[in-house]
């Protein structure tokens, strides 16, 4: 597990959330970032959505959705892509966002 894997699973900890791994996908695969997200969102928590965006999604969630967008496989998951850029972007300025600057390697 590298350090921004484990990062983010002491931040799901620090929230007392725990994600059973009977899919065998890793908690800081996009989609589930966002149910996380949102389930912040719903107990009223906006900070720590915050904090989720800018300091493990946001880091890396934009160049991710750009090699999706272009995806020849699916047109769904590309077209999907653009509406959560588009999202996210604005999820972005509203809330004043500032995304940590890391390291990627794709």
């Amino acid at each position: 597990m590298g350090e921004t894997t484990a990062d983010y699973r002491a931040f799901l900890q620090s929230q007392g959330m725990v994600f059973t791994d009977c899919e065998r996908e890793p908690e800081d695969q996009f989609g589930l970032m966002l149910l996380a997200c949102s389930d912040l969102l719903a107990r009223g928590d906006n900070a720590a959505a915050n904090r989720l965006l800018e300091a493990h999604l946001l880091p890396w969630g934009f160049r991710y959705l750009e090699l999706l967008q272009r995806n020849t496989v699916s047109v769904f998951y590309a077209r999907l892509a653009v509406v959560a850029i588009c999202y996210l972007q604005d999820v972005q300025q509203q809330q004043e966002l500032q995304p940590a600057t890391k390291r990627l390697f794709f």
